[in-house]
């Protein structure tokens, strides 16, 4: 098998800042992760996000300090249930991820067994292709998978316009 160490899992395009890299260029708390803690324990931030005084003394990612156990294994079960519901559900993949990639949420889907709707097709923003669709329902739950061009594991973060309009869209019109 080959290595895939200087891979970035979360972005496969980015660089790999398992090895040393210029900070600029690194996600992560080797790069511009390292200023989140700056940013939230600003008196000015934790003011507007309305934490109040005395609450938390220090914001930390990833906070170890917090004593709990991981017994669920699988939550495929409860989205299961889910799906005897009348809701609509939005699931969403970033293409470049291979910590949890787009293959392996439509082999989660399936699992489900929905029917498909309405087949891969792509949607857009300003013009351009900014990923591909698919929807599914059983006739009172409806899914909408969407793959994000160019987004790596936190979609968001990587493609910040593409996932607005892709979530506005699926709010107002479902036509994604």
């Amino acid at each position: 098998m080959q290595d895939l160490k200087p891979v970035n899992i979360y972005h496969v395009l980015e660089p790999s800042c398992s090895d040393p890299s210029p900070p600029k260029q690194c996600r992560g708390d080797k790069g511009n992760y390292r200023f989140f803690p700056i940013w939230a324990n600003n008196l000015k931030v934790r003011e507007a996000l309305h934490i109040r005084e005395g609450t938390k003394a220090n914001w930390v990612r990833f906070n170890t300090s917090v004593a709990y156990t991981r017994n669920v294994k699988s939550s495929f079960g409860y989205h299961q249930n889910l799906t005897k519901e009348l809701l609509h559900a939005l699931i969403y993949s970033g293409d470049q991820d291979m910590a949890m990639t787009y293959v392996g949420s439509l082999a989660w889907i399936t699992r489900l067994k929905l029917s498909i709707v309405d087949r891969w097709k792509p949607w857009f923003t300003k013009q351009e292709v900014a990923g591909y669709t698919t929807k599914y329902s059983n006739g009172h739950y409806h899914l909408t998978f969407v793959t994000v061009k160019g987004a790596g594991h936190t979609a968001v973060e990587y493609k910040p316009r593409e996932c607005f309009n892709m979530f506005i869209e699926w709010l107002g019109t479902q036509t994604l």
